[in-house]
């Protein structure tokens, strides 16, 4: 009597922990991703939007992307970056492309690198680009379906945004956001995407 009563509780046990297990699986959207999450907003109640913004640049990726429009400056480019390289502010750089080299930056940002290059080498000649972290405004109007118009709050944190133009610390670039938020019209698990224009 005593083996079926356990047998019957282990029974009830796991079908109590099946049902658990069958309606969490409902209620996280039947996410197959393998990723876990602690919402229960499934992105099949998401709303993609759109919008433009003025950033601010707040601090640089230590990679950087420089280049000639030239050939004739490639050699001094190279040499210029290899001074770069033995006074510190440069840690490696290799060759990128035929007219281009990516440079990891040790001593100096990617601004700094343009300014010294644009005064070693023909300024008109040279672009530097790099990954960029920027500040949002706190309140963007965002757009969604046939340009109907939202408000969106977007956190006081740094945004990554990838530019073919550097420019210094504390300027404003434009960007392009793209971003998912819920029927609330909060932002939705951090999902955005900047790209640089207006």
């Amino acid at each position: 009597m005593e083996d079926k009563t356990k047998r019957i509780v282990i029974f009830l046990g796991s079908l109590f922990a099946a049902i658990i297990f069958v309606s969490s699986y409902a209620a996280f959207g039947n996410n197959s991703t393998g990723t876990s999450t602690t919402t229960t907003v499934s992105s099949a109640n998401t709303i993609p939007v759109y919008g433009s913004a003025n950033a601010v640049i707040v601090n640089y990726s230590y990679s950087a992307y420089v280049g000639v429009s030239n050939k004739i400056e490639l050699t001094a480019l190279n040499k210029t970056l290899g001074d770069l390289e033995a006074n510190g502010s440069v840690s490696n750089y290799v060759p990128f492309n035929s007219t281009s080299y990516q440079a990891l930056l040790s001593g100096i940002n990617a601004y700094q690198l343009y300014t010294y290059l644009s005064n070693a080498l023909n300024a008109t000649d040279v672009s530097v680009g790099a990954g960029a972290f920027v500040n949002l405004p706190a309140r963007v109007n965002m757009y969604y379906s046939a340009g109907s118009q939202v408000p969106v709050a977007f956190p006081e944190k740094n945004y990554s945004v990838y530019l073919t133009r550097v420019f210094p610390i504390g300027a404003n670039v434009p960007v392009r956001i793209q971003a998912l938020i819920t029927t609330r019209g909060d932002l939705y698990n951090n999902q955005i995407r900047l790209s640089e224009g207006s």
